[in-house]
């Protein structure tokens, strides 16, 4: 069974009373300069040559899957990774959760010794239920030791036995890591990227990402296509105008400068794995 979204509805005060969050609307509208700042930064930092392209791509895969879940069931690392580029596109919250599972493991090189075990623990949990989160995070941890191909093969055996939204979600993720090992045709002929009954922004993302990085012109078409989800699946008013990252969103050249950096990344780990 998927992970269950269920946020909490109270706050603890200081002084031990619980009060009711703020409605998603309300919550958004507190954090939302705070994530354009962080998502910001981000973008500048990887719009620059030679920037990491794939933490951006990252933090927006986990951010638009948990955004997707929710409206369906109510070594010592020195530079930034391919994950981060992928995160930058889809948006302030999912970069700044990057950032965070980035720096965690800067601080422990342990995580990273192990995040192969977790991995395989996660895809089997005792009670049946993945934690899609949990699993995209350890996933990047893999990404960031160039053992995303270790990733690969553990999801092509999960998904033997998963179905509907598992089987879904894993093949989102396992979208990602082909994309990382730049096995992008490859990518582009998992079933989940073309499953009308599910609506998931990632999917049009991760082909206008894949076209983009080809050079085919249906790259605009699935940025297109994915805008129209995006807009339909995240409150109007989270990101302000021409704030970066409302820019990145909206603007179809930004998207572009991103995923050339990441591109620049996958063809760098993949040079550095053949040494």
């Amino acid at each position: 069974m998927a992970e269950q979204m269920q946020p909490s509805l109270t706050t603890t005060t200081q002084n031990g009373t619980n009060q009711p969050n703020p409605t998603p609307p309300q919550l958004l509208a507190r954090v939302a300069a705070k994530l354009n700042h962080v998502g910001g930064a981000c973008f500048h930092l990887l719009a620059q040559p030679g920037a990491a392209g794939p933490v951006l791509f990252t933090c927006i895969c986990l951010a638009l899957a948990m955004k997707s879940r929710r409206a369906r069931n109510q070594r010592r690392i020195t530079s930034l990774h391919r994950s981060m580029s992928l995160a930058a596109l889809q948006g302030g919250h999912v970069a700044l959760r990057r950032i965070i599972d980035f720096q965690e493991a800067q601080l422990d090189k342990a995580t990273l010794e192990c995040a192969e075990e977790e991995f395989r623990r996660l895809l089997n949990p005792s009670d049946g239920r993945i934690h899609f989160s949990k699993l995209q995070s350890v996933a990047v941890k893999l990404e960031m030791t160039g053992k995303e191909d270790k990733a690969v093969a553990l999801l092509r055996k999960a998904m033997e036995k998963a179905s509907g939204q598992e089987a879904h979600e894993l093949g989102m993720l396992l979208v990602e890591m082909l994309i990382y090992k730049g096995d992008y045709d490859e990518a582009l002929r998992c079933p989940c990227l073309h499953d009308e009954d599910i609506t998931d922004a990632r999917g049009p993302l991760y082909k206008a990402v894949i076209y983009s990085i080809k050079g085919d012109e249906r790259a605009e078409e699935s940025y297109k296509t994915f805008q129209e989800i995006y807009s339909r699946l995240h409150w109007p008013d989270a990101f302000k105008e021409e704030t970066p990252i409302y820019n990145v969103v909206h603007d179809f050249s930004k998207f572009q400068i991103i995923v050339k950096n990441l591109k620049k990344e996958i063809e760098k780990a993949s040079e550095n794995k053949k040494r």
